[in-house]
């Protein structure tokens, strides 16, 4: 995955791939009718976690305040959304647990995490004002960045769930 120069240019690629996310969602939608609801849960928590595994830890705040949402807009720049508290400030010691902390706190967003089919998306975001330079692969532990990364790996994990009912060799 390229370093990109500017965030513009990483924006396109995001939005370019997130298009591809909804396209091969489209398809799936009319090949798998009753067991749809359960697949795309799935493969997004599946893009969730993997997300936050590859979000660079220090204190652990970025990492833990990735959030997975449906059907509403996310809580604006300005609000500090971190439900479970601040990682910084846990009695937690070294990079070792405080990444132990976040993957606790990214583990009780995606048992709470549910919606219906009628919703109209599923959003994966984070307010840490540095969420963008980590992104864009301002950091030696992710120089490829998160997401970009992980939603070019959306065909691979939508395969291993519809290994699950058969329809994988028919989809790819």
């Amino acid at each position: 995955m390229p370093r990109y120069a500017d965030s513009k240019r990483a924006i396109e690629h995001a939005e370019q791939t997130a298009r591809q996310f909804a396209e091969t969602l489209d398809w799936l939608a009319l090949a798998v009718e009753g067991d749809l609801q359960t697949i795309v849960k799935k493969v997004c928590i599946d893009i969730f976690a993997r997300i936050a595994e590859r979000t660079p830890i220090d204190t652990g705040r970025s990492r833990a305040n990735w959030n997975i949402s449906f059907g509403k807009e996310p809580p604006s720049d300005e609000e500090k959304y971190e439900p479970f508290g601040d990682v910084r400030k846990s009695k937690t010691k070294g990079k070792a647990g405080k990444s132990t902390m976040a993957s606790k706190v990214i583990k009780q967003k995606i048992e709470g995490f549910d919606f219906d089919l009628t919703d109209e998306y599923i959003i994966i975001y984070n307010n840490v004002h540095y969420i963008e330079y980590l992104e864009n692969g301002h950091s030696r532990q992710a120089p490829a960045g998160m997401v970009a990364v992980t939603l070019t790996e959306f065909d691979y994990h939508l395969a291993q769930e519809l290994r699950k009912y058969d329809w994988a060799d028919e989809a790819f």
